[in-house]
């Protein structure tokens, strides 16, 4: 008689568990993907709305705040431009069994989030507008104080000219405006926001 030997090949569980409770820290890269074992992996961080053509961070870290009585909260922080900061945030997470469960997939982690604009952004915006203001008013200066049509401006009108453009450039430096003031500057920005799971 002869017999037949089949070999089985026993596949460990696919991926590790974690208690979600218990995760401290999650460290997020754009352009990276989460692990996958009941879906398909999903980016590390996806920005959602307008602000995303303006600012996205390359790297984001959430901490674990403790629950709500319901799931985790989470504080997730990034280096952004000093006139972005962070919206509604999300952190996604892959239930190791079913989308509740306590337990995740390790690594199946993301972050969802919005940008907006910080109370500075909105000051600069309005010190653009008045920089225009000022530029048309020394326009009207020039043309006013003319000896007469088609005539160059008299010493008088050129330095009261020059007064305003002077002051039209000095607002457009101190907002950062080339290279000056904040222009360039990144700062931490965190935001808060809780989990959602697939």
């Amino acid at each position: 008689m002869r017999f037949a030997i089949v070999i089985l090949t026993i596949h460990p569980t696919f991926g590790q568990k974690t208690l979600l409770k218990d995760v401290d820290t999650i460290t997020l890269h754009r352009g990276h993907k989460t692990t996958g074992r009941r879906s398909a992996p999903v980016p590390q961080m996806t920005c959602v709305g307008a602000g995303c053509r303006i600012s996205q961070p390359s790297t984001a870290q959430c901490h674990n705040k403790g629950t709500d009585g319901n799931d985790v909260q989470w504080e997730c922080v990034a280096e952004l431009d000093y006139k972005y900061k962070f919206g509604k945030i999300e952190v996604l997470c892959e239930g190791y069994e079913y989308p509740t469960d306590p337990y995740i997939l390790t690594g199946s982690c993301g972050l969802e989030y919005t940008i907006e604009y910080t109370e500075k952004k909105h000051k600069e915006n309005r010190l653009s507008i008045g920089g225009v203001f000022i530029l048309i008013i020394t326009l009207v200066i020039i043309c006013s104080l003319c000896d007469g049509p088609y005539r160059r401006p008299s010493n008088t009108s050129s330095f009261m000219g020059g007064v305003a453009t002077g002051m039209a450039v000095n607002s457009y430096y101190r907002r950062g405006g080339y290279g000056g003031g904040y222009g360039g500057y990144s700062r931490s920005s965190s935001g808060f926001g809780g989990t959602r799971r697939r």
